[in-house]
């Protein structure tokens, strides 16, 4: 994928993955070697995925991975809270984990509804647009290639539009 001039790569898990393996002391200490190693089972485990997209990641790729792994340290930020956003279980569990996101819905405007549409989507919409203003001679399929899934990025679209309808009521 690439976003700005920036690659999102896979390959800059897998580098983090090994350096972690040799390291003493663990800076991913739930990832394993199932989290790098694809197979078409493994993409499509939501707890695996979660766990890759992960703040845990985002902070270790924002410290080992240097320049080139910026985006992909962004790109799992957003993720995780939105993640976090989506995925309210319990009333106290975002207390008990630190994760303010996962805390419960209590006000139709919640200042995460905003964050979906102003910074969540947003990321995603600029994106989309830097690829399609990318000078040079791709075709659709390369530009899809840069980008996540278009079912992805619709299925992202239709939760915020579900969103935002409850918070209007």
């Amino acid at each position: 994928m690439w976003n700005g001039g920036q690659h999102l790569m896979w390959e800059h898990l897998v580098r983090l993955y090994y350096i972690d393996m040799d390291s003493s002391l663990k800076i991913l200490p739930k990832t394993t070697y199932e989290h790098i190693q694809l197979t078409p089972y493994s993409k499509m485990r939501v707890s695996l995925a979660a766990q890759v997209l992960s703040s845990t990641m985002d902070i270790a790729l924002k410290k080992y991975g240097g320049e080139q792994a910026a985006a992909k340290a962004k790109f799992c930020e957003l993720v995780d809270a939105f993640f976090d956003c989506s995925n309210v279980r319990s009333t106290n569990e975002h207390v008990r984990k630190r994760k303010p996101n996962s805390a419960p819905y209590k006000e139709l405007n919640d200042s995460r509804f905003m964050w979906l549409e102003d910074a969540f989507l947003r990321y995603f919409d600029e994106w989309k647009k830097r690829i399609e203003s990318r000078e040079g001679n791709f075709n659709k399929n390369a530009q899809s290639q840069m980008f996540i899934s278009r079912q992805t990025f619709e299925g992202f679209k239709m939760l915020f539009d579900s969103c935002h309808k409850l918070s209007s009521l």
